[in-house]
This record gives C-alpha cells, sequence and structure tokens, in this order.
C-alpha cells in the first residue's frame, strides 16, 4: 500500500516519467511573437497612424493671415494639431511649441489677456513674469512672458497683425530639464516670422 503511494507521488511530481512536461516551446513561441510585434509590427502601425513628421531644417511653413516662419533642425511637426492655414504644432524632446493664427479685432492687451485665460483654464499653467516687448528680425513687434505649471514651463509671445485685423500667438511647453534648448530654437523661429502685406 505505501509503495503504490510513494509511485504515485513520484509520477506526479513535476520532471518525473509520469508528468507531463512543462509548456516551455509555447511560452516561447508567444514571447517570440511579442517581441516580433513590438519591433516590426508597432512601428508599422504607428506609420500607418497621423502622428508626426519630420521637417527640414529652413522650410518656411505658413500660418494663414500672411503670416509665415522657418523651421530649424530636429523639430517635427504634429500632424493631429497642425491646421493648414491657422496652426502649426512642433515638437522636440519632451517641448512642444504651437503657432497660431485668427481673426482679432481688439487691442493687443486684450489678446495678451485672452491667451492666459486659456492657458491657465485648460493647460493649468500660470504666467509668472511680465510682459516684455519684442521685436522680430523683419520688424514685427509684439510681448513675451513665461508661464509656469505643476510639470511644465515655457514662453508665449503674441503679436497683433493690425493691417490684417488678426493676432498671432506663439507657446512653448517643456517639461522640466528641456526648456533651455527648446526655447533657443523657438526664439529662433518666432524671430524668423514674416507677414505679407495685405491687399488693398
Amino acid at each position: 500500500m505505501s509503495t503504490r503511494a510513494s509511485s504515485d507521488s513520484t509520477a506526479s511530481r513535476p520532471g518525473s516519467p509520469g508528468h507531463a512536461p512543462y509548456p516551455t516551446a509555447l511560452g516561447s513561441g508567444i514571447l517570440l511573437l511579442i517581441a516580433l510585434f513590438f519591433a516590426y509590427g508597432l512601428p508599422l502601425i504607428n506609420n500607418l497612424i497621423p502622428g508626426s513628421a519630420t521637417v527640414a531644417a529652413g522650410t518656411r511653413i505658413p500660418l494663414g493671415q500672411g503670416a509665415s516662419y522657418t523651421t530649424v533642425e530636429g523639430w517635427s511637426l504634429e500632424l493631429a494639431k497642425t491646421k493648414p492655414n491657422e496652426t502649426s504644432a512642433l515638437t522636440l524632446e519632451g517641448s512642444e511649441l504651437v503657432f497660431t493664427t485668427a481673426p482679432w479685432e481688439a487691442s493687443r492687451d486684450e489678446l495678451v489677456a485672452r491667451t492666459k485665460t486659456l492657458f491657465e483654464g485648460a493647460a493649468l499653467l500660470h504666467a509668472y513674469s511680465d510682459e516684455t516687448p519684442f521685436r522680430t528680425t523683419s520688424g514685427l513687434e509684439g510681448v513675451t512672458y513665461t508661464i509656469q505649471g505643476a510639470t511644465l514651463e515655457g514662453r508665449v509671445w503674441v503679436i497683433l497683425l493690425p493691417d490684417r485685423k488678426a493676432g498671432l500667438v506663439a507657446r512653448l511647453r517643456s517639461i522640466p530639464g528641456t526648456l533651455a534648448p527648446a526655447l533657443r530654437d523657438a526664439t529662433a523661429m518666432v524671430n524668423s516670422l514674416t507677414v505679407e502685406a495685405a491687399q488693398p
């Protein structure tokens, strides 16, 4: 009796002759399929879904209202957020720069106040500096101020286009540690802004 019980116990232990082997081949196959998916399948899916597109440095990007700017090296267009003749969104390693143009007939001060209201309400970003005047290479004049949030920091540039009864806003947001190089590039792109004269 004890001999049979001992025999049954031995047969049921893993690795004993009477025990079915572990499905190691099946497990290895599944792991291989998962690895192949992440290596080849996921990038293919990402390429099929509109995401970002690399833009060569020196490319002139139209913004609408006669405005345009020149890209710098390393930034990519965010296709989902970019709207022809209205919004141009770019990204670079934890930073996002968005240019927007829109009709605007009120003053520049009112446009600045409007941007602060929008950013503080939608993005939980707060202005933490006074507006500072700036002038682009082509002679466009505006004001700029810094913004700060719990996990983001950045800068906003606001330009009034009185000849076109429109406004232009550029907004840079960066995660901590990425602002300095992003701000350098963003400032260069803002400085490259030009606006064609409105047709009578």
